[in-house]
Formats: structure tokens, sequence, C-alpha cells
């Protein structure tokens, strides 16, 4: 009778606990929340890392920052907020009686600053080829197309940790600006309400235009539509 083989194991100790993966909490301190080095606000809180690789936007030089973009683009114009610009801009649009319109925006995709927004002539157009097609192409118009391909525009920057707007304008126009531009401007919203409720009180279109610019001229209505309006009530 044969006999099978015995085969003797070691014995080996018990298998130790595995080591735990970190908690979530545990990452979280790891990281922190950038504040403003000089008490600017920011729109949104921003995660930054800590160590030798955060990045500070108010004292980077790196491409995109506010210091690289004063030192190396020059922009031609700063104000102090956005509320600032646009007041600029209205000034703008009624000293010269043109209309910058809001174009294209590009958000940032880092820290160093928040988008860029370019706004355009209105003669320029913000949309692209218009799908209209003339049913009388021979007919000659009164008033002729109001784009001319002006290149007019301005770019301007905001960032996260600072109000501040940075600027590049081309005020160069290829038309005419002033009195003979208004043909091509929108009446705004507010001034066409305005006209309006003038007309409804059984004022004449002419005594209408007198007033509308004693009114411009008084206390600098921030639209100028003067003569547009007298077109629009005849």
């Amino acid at each position: 009778m044969s006999m099978l083989p015995v085969y003797r194991l070691p014995y080996t100790a018990a298998r130790s606990t595995p080591t735990t993966t970190p908690s979530f909490e545990t990452c979280l301190g790891t990281l922190r929340l950038a504040e403003p080095a000089h008490g600017g606000e920011l729109g949104h809180p921003v995660v930054g890392v800590v160590g030798p690789y955060a990045i500070d936007p108010a004292t980077s030089e790196r491409n995109g920052s506010i210091t690289h973009d004063r030192k190396t683009r020059s922009p031609t114009h700063e104000w102090s907020s956005l509320n600032e610009f646009h007041a600029w801009r209205m000034n703008e649009e009624r000293d010269h009686c043109i209309e910058l319109l809001g174009g294209r925006s590009y958000p940032s995709v880092t820290r160093l600053y928040r988008e860029t927004r370019t706004y355009v002539c209105s003669r320029q157009g913000t949309g692209g080829k218009p799908k209209y097609t003339k049913k009388y192409k021979d007919r000659i118009r009164a008033r002729s197309n109001k784009r001319t391909g002006c290149r007019c525009k301005v770019i301007i920057k905001t960032y996260h940790h600072v109000s501040t707007v940075l600027g590049w304008y081309k005020s160069g126009h290829d038309h005419a600006t002033g009195m003979a531009n208004l043909m091509y401007t929108r009446i705004r919203d507010s001034t066409r309400a305005y006209v309006l409720g003038l007309l409804r009180t059984g004022m004449g279109t002419r005594e209408v235009v007198r007033n509308m610019w004693l009114t411009y001229r008084t206390v600098h209505l921030t639209c100028p539509p003067v003569d547009a309006c007298a077109r629009e009530v005849q």
C-alpha cells in the first residue's frame, strides 16, 4: 500500500490591515482659497495650489497678467471699473454720433484675468453676412447700406483680483462721423419713449425736435438722436 507524501506549509503571520485611502476632507486640507493681495474683490472664489507653483495675479508678470499687459501691450485707456468704461463709451458715442456695439467675448481659462470683450462700430456690424436678398436690385435707395466694414473698435480686458479695466481703442473710421452719421444711428429706447410721450401730449413734430435739441444741449443726454428723432416722427 502506497503512502502519499505529506506537505507542510510554513506558518505566516496574519496579513496586516491595508493602508486606508485619504478622505476627501484630508485632501481639502492641501488647498486654499486665493485671496487678493491688496484689498481687491473677487467675483468668484478661485482655488489656488499651496506651494512654489502658486500664481498670484497681483504680482505675476506672466503673459495675460495685468502687469504684463501694462508693460508690453501698451493699453490706450485704463478705467477704474466697468461702470466707468460704459460711461466713457456712451460719451464717445454722443460726441461723435456713433455706436459701439458689443461683439465677441473670450472668457479666460487661467487665474490671471477674467475675460476680453470687443466693441465694434455699428457700421461694421456684429453678425455675419446678411441672408436678405434684395427683391428689386436696381432700385436706388435714399439711404446707402449701413455696413461699410469700419474697423473702429475697442477691446477691453477685465481681471479677477481688481476692478481695473484695460482698453485698446482704435478710433479711426472709414465713414463720416458727427451729424452725417446720425441717419445710421439707432434711436435708443429711452429716447423713443420720451418722444412718444411728447407726441401724445399733442406737441407738434417741430416742437418735439426743438425740445430734444434744447434738452440735449443743456443736460447732455447720453444719446445723440436730435436729427434722427426728426426723421422718425415726420
